[in-house]
């Protein structure tokens, strides 16, 4: 069975949440394979290297999400995001020549690295915990997705247990690779694009996996899940009653910024599931498909019951005085413009809201949950 975590920014501490209170009520449970991209990838790399229980690495990981500030995960000096904004007007209105250096990102992600290596790091270096696993058999496989800005291409690296057979895989726009997966790894899968600097791996540089992840459960797949349990940070489709027809106002560049994100960063997820739904309906229903290589994967999904933007709006006076100022000028206090907000608010006061939402959710469904991930393989 595998565990499926999309990204979101700061809504990965939605996953926190829903996996803690799983792991409360199944304690014992293993996902024998794990895979994350961008939040997700911290998530899932927390959780794979983790040497205690699933009960004990998800209540942990709620309280890493629990007591995050934003100078935890960027460095929000004034004068320094001042420089880079700068360096971007004036890179767009040279004309092609750069009389100064290029800006990587308009923010500094040193201090989420810095978490990432006081977390992650065992007494064997970073990530051991994911060899001990895979070499004791608590885990087949763990992976994590990032966008090439070489060729463009969604790469999975992916690390599986020792004796296990070279992973590789081609299709349009993803590629698999095998790789001892690292907190650059991780760090590159979280690198929002423009907003966090890109990563070096290889000698190719890497961004946030979901730029070009238009297939979230490819990797699963492909490393052999049965069964797929992802926990998405989009909320779900409303009750489909229509909106009333308003003449609103144009929307600010907060709002266009958030709509792109939630679609082409975080929405693949739905519309994949549902294609995997009808390819097991069809191979259960359809023996010569299964002939045909078509196997039967059952998934399922939790995703917010709430809108994590419209809880982010109330908590918007928590970012740091900076950062507050630069994503007002964005537009985020303007209505419906808070998606961006949502994924950029680490601040404790609201993980906490998304982490209780989490738990909220998976009780709701707890039997549903329980049922899929402790059936026999």
């Amino acid at each position: 069975m595998a565990l499926v975590l999309p990204g979101g920014g700061a809504r990965g501490a939605y996953q926190a949440g829903v996996l803690e209170r799983l792991g409360e009520a199944a304690g014992n449970l293993d996902f024998r394979i794990i895979t994350g991209v961008s939040a997700g990838a911290i998530n899932a790399a927390y959780l794979a290297n983790s040497a205690g229980t699933f009960a004990e690495a998800s209540r942990s990981l709620s309280e890493l999400w629990g007591g995050l500030t934003t100078e935890r995960v960027v460095r929000a000096a004034p004068l320094q995001m001042m420089g880079n904004v700068m360096r971007w007007s004036t890179q767009l209105l040279s004309g092609g020549v750069q009389p100064l250096p290029a800006a990587r990102g308009l923010l500094d992600t040193a201090p989420l690295r810095a978490v990432l290596d006081q977390a992650l790091a065992g007494p064997e270096g970073a990530l051991s915990g994911v060899a001990r696993k895979l070499e004791t058999g608590r885990l087949d496989a763990f992976a994590v997705t990032t966008t090439s800005y070489e060729t463009g291409h969604a790469v999975t690296f992916a690390q599986r247990g020792p004796g296990q057979p070279g992973l590789g895989w081609e299709r349009p726009q993803r590629i698999g690779r095998s790789a001892r997966i690292g907190i650059e790894h991780v760090m590159a899968s979280a690198a929002l694009p423009l907003l966090f600097p890109a990563v070096q791996i290889d000698g190719a540089w890497h961004g946030d996996g979901s730029i070009r992840d238009t297939a979230p459960l490819s990797p699963a797949l492909h490393l052999g899940a049965d069964r797929i349990f992802m926990v998405s940070t989009v909320r779900g489709p409303t009750d489909g009653t229509a909106l009333p027809i308003t003449s609103a106002p144009y929307p600010s560049l907060a709002r266009i910024v958030g709509v792109t994100l939630n679609s082409l960063l975080y929405g693949h997820a739905e519309y994949d599931a549902i294609q995997l739904r009808r390819f097991t309906e069809l191979a259960r229903a359809c023996p010569a498909a299964q002939a045909a290589g078509i196997r039967p994967v059952d998934v399922l999904m939790i995703r917010p019951s709430e809108d994590l933007a419209l809880i982010a709006a109330e908590y918007e006076s928590q970012l740091p005085r900076s950062i507050r100022y630069l994503t007002r000028g964005l537009g985020t206090q303007e209505r419906n413009s808070a998606d961006l907000l949502s994924a950029l608010l680490f601040e404790a006061k609201y993980t906490r809201r998304l982490i209780a939402c989490g738990r909220r959710d998976a009780e709701q469904r707890l039997d549903e949950l329980l049922a899929f991930v402790t059936e026999p393989e």
